[in-house]
């Protein structure tokens, strides 16, 4: 703690008693920021990408940009880019590569909406899809992201539906006024969303507020 020697961190998820065995899950790196003698235990916060990249003696590099925004889901939720953060002095182009293979990754490459997949070691019809659309500065953190298919996308970039605090599918009376055709969509209204194994990467209950408040509630045909 007084030498800033930063700590492995890890997180049992089962013991050995389990079936599946002893399992843990390695958080990253952490400081120790301090001790309580009373209840002895000490209090560790996770290193932002900065402070790795300085304890380990390297810069951010295309490679390690993955690893860096699955970092993101650990720290303090943020809803904008913050400008003066290093992972976001990468190019926005670099960045979506980075940001779609996380979320895609994090969901199977499946729509977390209608559960369909095609992928081949081309092509990947989902897309990795900004709650909190890029254009408007939202963060690249994975907790701002869902994996929708290509129409489904459009859909919830436009508020023809949002995605609940249970995780539901919540299709907007208004489009219920289009004209519609084979649009499996709109069938699926209350149905709960598919969501990454891992509950550090489930869309941010802020990220969806924002969607419902700014583009559900704002549509219009």
């Amino acid at each position: 703690m007084t030498d800033r020697q930063p700590l492995v961190v890890l997180r049992q998820e089962s013991d050995k008693t389990s079936a599946k065995g002893a399992q843990h899950r390695l958080l990253g790196l952490g400081f120790v920021e301090d001790f309580d003698p009373k209840s002895d235990l000490f209090r560790i916060r996770g290193l932002e990408w900065s402070e790795v990249s300085a304890v380990l003696g390297f810069e951010l590099e295309d490679e390690l940009l993955e690893t860096a925004l699955r970092l993101e889901s650990l720290e303090k939720w943020q809803p904008f880019v913050a400008e003066d953060r290093s992972i976001y002095k990468v190019s926005r182009q670099k960045r979506d590569t980075a940001f779609s293979g996380v979320v895609l990754d994090n969901y199977g490459f499946t729509c977390a909406v209608t559960g369909q997949r095609f992928r081949s070691e081309n092509l990947t019809e989902a897309q990795g899809a900004h709650i909190i659309r890029k254009e408007l500065r939202g963060t690249d953190d994975p907790r701002n992201g869902v994996a929708l298919s290509h129409s489904v996308h459009w859909a919830f970039d436009r508020g023809i539906f949002t995605i609940s605090d249970q995780y539901e599918v919540v299709i907007n009376p208004k489009a219920r006024a289009a004209s519609v055709a084979n649009f499996s969509l709109m069938e699926l209204n209350r149905c709960k969303i598919e969501l990454p194994k891992d509950s550090y990467y489930w869309p941010h209950p802020e990220a969806l507020a924002w969607h419902k408040t700014e583009v559900f509630d704002r549509f219009t045909l």
